[in-house]
């Protein structure tokens, strides 16, 4: 996906443009790509290692792309909540030296990363500045729409779930694909948590706008045991304007989205989203 990462290629782009524009930061630039694909038990270190770098750069435009990068990453790939603290201090610390306006009066992208670092993962310190301001005005305005939006869809046993007669309950809302990698790196840990947690209130709502035929065939052979709900021609999730996979949502008992992930979650990022509704392992 991915939603905010303009693509797949992001970071190999970021990386030549940077590299045309100083060659001697071509190690932050391969450390940065290593980042995307390192293991799980390696991103904590190469994460502190990387924004400790950053923060040795000297104030201007190369150090927000780089500190914005580092964030897209984590946005991504979870380096723990520690790592996520420091990544969103050095953006912040890049802007505020540095301030970069967006076009046609929109926020210029750090200050959408550092407005999802705060309001999702609850890492970072505002900015007292009218485009973080705006930044997170959009991001509170997009999660009023999704939970102002109820909806009604099967699941493969043609049973129909309607969100809002779903009160009582905390309900995670997943949108997925067969094709998503991500999607399917994080399934093992929701299918656990809702193993767990379902006899607590726990549904989970497992979304997919693929055929039938697709949606039930991985349904199988990963062996779901979650509620799996078709959504044909993609009607939520256009309606709720999501245009990356995965998404996530959480509602509490009282049907109020508490929070959001806009990109593939580990344990640790669903467990703190659970605890926002009050639900814990």
């Amino acid at each position: 996906m991915e939603k905010f990462f303009l693509n797949t290629l992001f970071l190999p782009f970021f990386a030549a443009s940077l590299l045309f524009s100083q060659n001697d930061d071509s190690q932050l630039v391969n450390e940065l790509n290593a980042l995307v694909t390192a293991q799980v038990s390696e991103r904590p270190s190469a994460t502190l290692k990387i924004a400790k770098e950053i923060h040795a750069l000297p104030d201007g435009i190369l150090k927000v792309k780089a500190a914005d990068a580092l964030a897209q990453i984590v946005l991504r790939n979870d380096p723990g909540a520690t790592g996520m603290e420091t990544v969103a201090d050095a953006l912040r610390e890049s802007l505020l030296a540095f301030p970069v306006n967006g076009n046609h009066g929109e926020p210029a992208p750090p200050y959408m990363d550092l407005a999802r670092l705060i309001r999702y993962e609850h890492a970072g310190t505002a900015i007292d500045d009218q485009r973080f301001a705006h930044a997170m005005q959009m991001l509170a305005a997009e999660d009023h729409h999704v939970e102002a939006t109820d909806f009604t869809l099967k699941d493969l046993q043609d049973k129909s779930y309607t969100r809002s007669q779903l009160r009582g309950k905390v309900v995670m809302v997943n949108f997925w694909a067969s094709w998503c990698a991500p999607c399917l790196l994080e399934m093992p840990d929701i299918e656990d948590l809702y193993a767990r947690l379902k006899s607590k209130g726990l549904v989970v709502l497992a979304i997919s706008n693929e055929d039938e035929a697709t949606v039930r065939a991985a349904a199988a052979h990963y062996g779901f045991k979650m509620p799996v709900l078709l959504d044909p021609d993609a009607g939520l999730g256009q309606s709720l304007g999501i245009d990356g996979l995965p998404r996530t949502y959480v509602f509490n008992r009282e049907g109020k989205l508490v929070a959001a992930s806009i990109d593939q979650c580990s344990r640790r990022q669903f467990v703190q989203m659970l605890g926002e509704a009050g639900l814990h392992p």
